[in-house]
């Protein structure tokens, strides 16, 4: 049975362990510090994504009252008329014109806000 001997390597200094250790040490912790960079950057890019989102949704929103708004306050001028009719002792001969004013009192599915929530 033949006995291998081992070579005998120079023992290394423990400068050389503390420099391994050391320059480990900084990769780790720099690659710490640029991932915490990275990802202030990337939150900082969606954030102004979703500002721009929010801003676009408020004037989807302040549109559509807009719209409602109008269309309430043309309801409220001709249901000015239609009360007035109905209350007529003439009622049955503007039968026409009733039927034209309860079209649009009675409607209230255009008068509905739904916000527009996409950002949320």
């Amino acid at each position: 049975m033949e006995v291998h001997a081992h070579s005998h390597t120079d023992r290394k200094k423990w400068t050389h362990y503390f420099w391994k250790f050391f320059m480990l040490f900084l990769a780790v912790t720099l690659g710490f510090f640029v991932e915490n960079q990275r990802e202030h950057y990337v939150e900082h890019q969606r954030e102004k994504k979703y500002i721009k989102s929010l801003n676009s949704d408020l004037e989807a929103d302040i549109n559509r009252l807009t719209a409602i708004i109008q269309l309430r306050n043309e309801r409220a001028l001709l249901l000015d008329p239609f009360s007035k009719l109905l209350n007529s002792k003439e009622a049955l001969l503007h039968s026409n014109n009733l039927y034209y004013y309860n079209s649009f009192a009675t409607r209230g599915v255009a008068f509905r806000f739904t916000p527009v929530d996409g950002t949320m």
